[in-house]
């Protein structure tokens, strides 16, 4: 796991990104996600897993997305209140800050 902690607001992007299936090859594009995160929004902390699943995370095929559960439930462990999963296939191109101040009204999805 890369554990990337700059926020002071406990503000935290997630992300697994595992293998390759057809023409999506999520550890590359998790990789690139990285380095989008750290160029455009440093301030954010990060938590990412990537070739590999979060402790207690099975593989997508055993339990479907089920290992967005055992990596939401880390980032709470460590004090993380406002949680924004980023699929591998996303990246930003700017900062991202205001994304939280606009999700946060809306509590837990």
């Amino acid at each position: 796991m890369h554990n990337h902690h700059r926020s002071s607001e406990r503000d935290v992007i997630l992300n697994v990104g595992v293998g390759q299936r057809k023409n999506r090859p999520y550890e590359e594009w998790a990789r690139f996600q990285r380095e989008c995160h750290l160029k455009h929004c440093p301030q954010i902390s990060r938590m990412d897993w990537v070739g590999e699943y979060p402790d207690n995370g099975r593989n997508h095929a055993d339990s479907p997305y089920g290992f967005k559960i055992h990596a939401t439930h880390l980032a709470l462990s460590q004090g993380y209140r406002r949680i924004f999963w980023m699929d591998s296939c996303m990246y930003p191109t700017g900062p991202i800050d205001l994304l939280f101040d606009y999700l946060t009204p809306f509590g837990w999805h």
